[in-house]
């Protein structure tokens, strides 16, 4: 993964730091390959001025899509994050539904 964008940064009920991202692609440019969106990544942080460091990627040792759809199909282009709620030990991932730059569709929970 070389680009994405739209990260939303969380504590999982397991006491671990999750960033869940938008728009992502395997080569560091929009279009640049491998197309998926949302996706989501474990990280570690340190302390300020220091990096995340990432642990590891929700769907194995890349980052997948969360769940299955094709983007740019008649309906919609993407569904991008804008918010991850936490109750208990349940995480709710709500995303924009979007067809094309800046026209959302719906949203979900």
């Amino acid at each position: 993964m070389e680009a994405t964008d739209l990260g939303v940064p969380v504590r999982t009920p397991d006491g671990r730091l999750l960033f869940v991202f938008g728009d992502t692609f395997e080569e560091a440019r929009v279009g640049g390959g491998w197309w998926r969106s949302p996706v989501a990544l474990y990280g570690r942080f340190d302390g300020p001025g220091r990096p995340v460091v990432w642990t590891g990627a929700v769907g194995g040792r890349h980052a997948k899509q969360l769940w299955p759809y094709d983007h740019d199909n008649p309906d919609y282009s993407t569904v991008l994050p804008s918010d991850v709620i936490t109750l208990g030990d349940t995480m709710y991932l709500h995303v924009m539904v979007n067809k094309g730059l800046g026209n959302v569709v719906r949203t979900e929970i």
